[in-house]
């Protein structure tokens, strides 16, 4: 079993003309009670919108239990995508 339930490496992201967050890196223990603080505009909510999917960030790998996701620039995947 996995020692992190959630582990973040290198997680950036950009809402137009502004970035932010700027290659994030945590960890969560399984079985911790873990907070997320901070002041307005810091990308509390751009984080967890990240890690639910909501939004795609420019670069990241996270891991959710025994889930993993890796992302490169969305820019490019699009892209490739269309062709």
């Amino acid at each position: 079993m996995p020692q992190h339930a959630i582990a973040v490496e290198g997680l950036s992201f950009e809402y137009p003309g502004a970035r932010a967050l700027d290659e994030v890196r945590f960890t969560v223990g399984r079985g911790s009670v873990t907070a997320l603080v901070g002041p307005n505009g810091a990308g509390k909510t751009a984080l967890l919108r990240c890690l639910a999917g909501l939004n795609w960030p420019l670069q990241a790998a996270l891991a959710c239990a025994l889930l993993v996701w890796r992302w490169r620039a969305y820019r490019n995947l699009e892209r490739n995508l269309t062709g």
